[in-house]
């Protein structure tokens, strides 16, 4: 469709919306697939922490993507594989070394949404102009939040009603996993039509650009306490990112809240991630009045008090569920409001005028591993202590959180698509 950029909302939300399913599926829907499974808490967090490592390697790849054929035909060919390997994963479920396989394909998700991640970000900045891209901002946004609550709300209550019609646990995943497979595959149908052709004139250089941004990164004042920043600021919340899904469903008699799968994608999927939502509305709704300043502290703190509720849960196990969807909803909303802060400072330290998408990517990764490394450890962790006490060991890792904020800068340009750092931080 030669005329689809001048009509953008044929393709701006379904793009960002589909960017987020397989994004979801692999980070948090895979940690209750193979808990369903049987497998212990601690090879969840191992295994499925290493599906962050496209991301981690992420400067490694994306000049291959950037050198090779246009970023249009990288999104609709990620798109593409994304459906086949869920359709792999649904049907390797029964297969001899079944974890293994599924683990497999979850992985070549992962890097093949890395780098639809990255095409659509390349491609949306360069079909449409700032001007447009800016007012695009919020429907981009939605898309995405919506995709959340597809990919975990409304995926862990449909499984979950399927478990219960199968009275099997296979089947019900392989149907769901069929369906997203599905999805996928009309997605890249639908996207090679309307998505505007791209024409590839820029003549990348990928080692001189790369080593221009790390040479400018380099030169920046208080450079190592930014990277210092972007890798342990997210500490607490990536270590609770597996295992409060695990928490949640873990019978009490494992010091778990026994909740079922649909009770976990409305509570966590749908009301925890409206939490998120209106917390990062209201944190940048105040970035953009100008009163940063008053509000840094109490931002870091809105990251750090939240996580005293899985503590609460953990020694008390609340049994109405109303009041456990109203500690996951104050927990996201703490945590949507607090991450504003980080990821104004984030934009500041990475905006560039002739090498800011490099500094991105060397960034991003940056932050991948500081997410991926707590993930992997943070099972074992969780079996060594218990549940109560390594939520307050997680709870008093927010000092950390703190101490950083003292260098959170107040520079940063909010007229940046930051969809891609909230992604990794969800």
């Amino acid at each position: 469709m030669q005329n689809s950029s001048s009509r953008p909302w044929t393709w701006i939300p379904s793009l960002h919306f589909i960017g987020g399913i397989p994004y979801i599926l692999v980070t948090s829907i895979a940690t209750m697939l193979f808990k369903r499974l049987g497998i212990d808490n601690a090879d969840i967090t191992f295994f499925t922490g290493w599906l962050f490592l496209p991301w981690v390697i992420r400067p490694l790849w994306i000049p291959i993507v950037r050198c090779f054929r246009s970023h249009r035909w990288w999104i609709i060919a990620s798109q593409l594989i994304i459906g086949i390997c869920l359709a792999s994963a649904a049907f390797s479920l029964k297969a001899p070394h079944a974890c293994q396989w599924v683990l497999a394909c979850f992985w070549l998700t992962a890097f093949c949404n890395a780098i639809h991640d990255t095409a659509s970000q390349v491609y949306y900045s360069s079909i449409l102009p700032l001007e447009e891209q800016n007012k695009y901002l919020g429907v981009s946004s939605k898309s995405y939040a919506l995709s959340l609550v597809t990919g975990q709300g409304i995926t862990l209550m449909a499984v979950g009603i399927l478990e219960i019609y199968f009275r099997q646990i296979v089947p019900a995943w392989r149907v769901i996993l069929v369906i997203l497979s599905l999805g996928m595959v009309l997605s890249s149908v639908y996207h090679a039509y309307i998505l505007p052709s791209q024409q590839n004139t820029e003549k990348y250089r990928p080692f001189t650009a790369y080593a221009r941004a790390a040479i400018s990164l380099m030169s920046e004042k208080k450079v190592l306490i930014s990277l210092l920043l972007i890798l342990l600021y997210n500490v607490p919340k990536a270590l609770l990112s597996k295992t409060s899904l695990l928490f949640l469903i873990d019978n009490v008699s494992q010091g778990g809240m026994g909740l079922s799968l649909p009770q976990i994608g409305f509570g966590q999927g749908t009301i925890g991630i409206a939490g998120w939502v209106i917390g990062g509305i209201i944190g940048k709704n105040i970035l953009l009045s100008g009163a940063f300043h008053r509000w840094k502290w109490m931002m870091a703190l809105s990251l750090v008090i939240p996580n005293c509720v899985y503590i609460y849960m953990s020694l008390w196990h609340p049994t109405h569920f109303g009041i456990v969807c109203t500690l996951l909803f104050a927990e996201q909303l703490g945590y949507g409001f607090g991450m504003a802060a980080f990821t104004r400072h984030v934009m500041g330290f990475v905006s560039h005028d002739t090498c800011g998408q490099e500094r991105y990517d060397i960034c991003s990764a940056w932050l991948a591993l500081g997410i991926m490394l707590p993930n992997i450890f943070s099972g074992y962790l969780q079996t060594s202590m218990g549940y109560p006490v390594f939520f307050i060991v997680v709870t008093f890792t927010g000092i950390l959180t703190l101490l950083l904020t003292y260098f959170v800068r107040d520079n940063a340009s909010l007229h940046v698509n930051s969809n891609h750092i909230n992604q990794q931080q969800s």
